[in-house]
């Protein structure tokens, strides 16, 4: 069943995803994650469970075109990147 749901954190091994109604921890599921108008998706496996605050998952399965768009939405998100890639 489809479920709508911020993501409080993320990164390329998993997310962490805002939510009242969680999962218990080893299911597995599948994560679509739209980024503007570009779709990720990916495999994953709940590995916390905090109720009616959400869940931990992690990545178990992501394509390597997925992950690319992951990488983009991830680096988009670091604060430091700019610094981190050009040497002072």
């Amino acid at each position: 069943m489809p479920v709508r749901a911020q993501i409080g954190d993320i990164g390329l091994g998993g997310c962490y995803v805002e939510m009242t109604s969680t999962h218990q921890v080893s299911r597995e599921l599948e994560v679509i994650l739209w980024v503007g108008q570009e779709k990720v998706v990916a495999r994953g496996v709940v590995v916390s469970n905090h109720p009616a605050f959400g869940n931990g998952i992690k990545f178990t399965q992501v394509s390597d075109d997925d992950r690319a768009r992951l990488q983009k939405l991830v680096d988009s998100l670091d604060p430091f990147r700019r610094a981190k890639r050009e040497p002072r």
